[in-house]
């Protein structure tokens, strides 16, 4: 059998499309080719021009007293702060001073922190002193607004602390703390030789390694800087284009502070207890009673936290033995001037503290101890009274009342005596007394009482 030959126009056909799968093939290659090649390229590129992470630094404000429960929030805020990873904290310090074990505590947790501290005495017009310096010096980085000053020497003396011996242990603890670091001794010695020292001052004797009147400026020129940490650790900052972020303080934080101003501790004190006495002398409201009580405990758990006088405790519980012995022998309120003056002067020393803002002042505690002891003594000796005073019904409820004759009395009738009819005699020493003759209750036989004239209001 013999096969047809395809014609001429079929094999044209045939090899025309032979010819564009070819072509398509070699294209999508150099396509995929092309790509290939790109891609390194692009990868670079998108590298490149991918932006840098900006690096955060963490504000902490802390204005306040050095006290035990400030230096719990530092630690508790210090530990938040290094949760977020920032590249450095920033502790904006503004205080008077205040205990010393308080601010060695705080000291050490600016220390131990995971992030650099940088410790910035922000406030204009404002100083620090005495044990604040342990805050400032313990900081990686010591910066100041131009506008701040230091004030070294620790003045004055409590039974807790003694100037000289608070100074001298300063002076040691700022030095070693200054070896461990790196830091010039030059400038310690001389900083505790002045009262004062200015920012620009402070930054010659290397006090402090920077000035700077805001944040910001203070992060430019500290940018690239090599710190030394306290374990002899190196680290560069990188501090360009930082975002600041501010931690809030909580309300447990607000209220603890506040409650630690002595000041406040005694108001709250004496108010609660007047708010108690309120609740006893009409019960039943059930507030004023549960307010006192919550303030007396409030003021209580403060005072467990600051440095106690116990010889003004015993001032004071003597001033409440007196205030017992006025309500009940009744001397002429001398019993009680003297317990208010004993409570002035208990809540004057009660807090034992190294500076004037960790004391109670004059002020409160004339105010809380005349109000408190006065008002004290006044109900406890009305209490007294009325518990002493016998009570009366009937007719010896009208003894000594005033009453108007309804009827004659020749010698029994009837008189008006509060409201009421009662039957009524004469006193002996009368024989008469016409109907509407103003009398006096003196004495009651039963039902019937005895009244006598008063004399000059007869026939008015």
């Amino acid at each position: 059998m013999t096969t047809a030959a395809p014609s001429h126009g079929q094999s044209d056909t045939h090899l025309h499309k032979s010819g564009n799968r070819r072509l398509s093939a070699v294209l999508l290659c150099g396509l995929a080719l092309l790509l290939a090649a790109l891609s390194p390229a692009r990868g670079a590129q998108s590298a490149s021009v991918r932006p840098a992470p900006v690096p955060l630094v963490v504000e902490i404000v802390f204005h306040d007293t050095l006290q035990d429960v400030s230096a719990d929030d530092l630690r508790g805020s210090l530990d938040a702060a290094a949760k977020l990873h920032p590249a450095l904290i920033l502790l904006n310090l503004s205080t008077p001073g205040g205990l010393s074990d308080s601010a060695k505590s705080m000291a050490l947790s600016i220390q131990k922190s995971a992030v650099p501290v940088v410790v910035y005495l922000r406030e204009p017009r404002t100083h620090i002193s005495g044990e604040g310096l342990r805050l400032l010096q313990a900081g990686d980085l010591r910066a100041i607004h131009p506008d701040c000053a230091l004030l070294p020497i620790i003045q004055g003396s409590s039974r807790h602390h003694d100037a000289n011996l608070e100074n001298a242990s300063l002076q040691a603890d700022l030095k070693a703390n200054a070896v461990s670091r790196g830091r010039p001794l030059a400038g310690i010695v001389p900083m505790f030789q002045q009262n004062r020292l200015s920012a620009a001052q402070a930054l010659q004797n290397g006090v402090v390694d920077a000035v700077a009147p805001t944040e910001q400026e203070l992060l430019n020129q500290i940018d690239g800087t090599t710190i030394t940490r306290v374990n002899g650790a190196t680290e560069v900052l990188h501090l360009r284009n930082a975002q600041l972020f501010n931690v809030p303080m909580t309300a447990r934080e607000h209220v603890m502070r506040a409650l630690m101003n002595p000041d406040l501790t005694v108001l709250l004190l004496a108010l609660g207890g007047l708010l108690i006495y309120l609740e006893v002398n009409t019960p039943g409201g059930v507030v004023p009673g549960a307010a006192g009580v919550l303030l007396v405990l409030l003021a209580m758990y403060a005072l467990l936290h600051m440095p106690l006088r116990w010889d003004a405790v015993l001032l004071l519980l003597l001033a409440g033995i007196l205030i017992l012995a006025e309500a009940h022998f009744q001397r002429g309120f001398i019993f009680a001037l003297v317990a208010m003056t004993f409570l002035v002067i208990g809540l004057r020393l009660l807090v034992d503290g190294p500076i004037p803002e960790l004391e109670v002042n004059w002020g409160t505690a004339i105010g809380a101890g005349i109000g408190f002891g006065g008002i004290t003594a006044g109900l406890l000796m009305l209490g007294l009274r009325a518990r002493r005073a016998k009570v009366r019904t009937g007719a010896e409820a009208m003894l000594g009342w005033l009453a108007v004759t309804q009827t004659a009395l020749a010698p029994e009738g009837e008189i008006l005596v509060r409201g009421e009819l009662w039957r009524a005699k004469i006193s002996p020493d009368a024989a008469f007394l016409a109907a509407g003759e103003p009398v006096k209750v003196e004495r009651a036989h039963g039902t019937v009482l005895e009244v006598a004239p008063l004399p000059g209001l007869q026939g008015t």
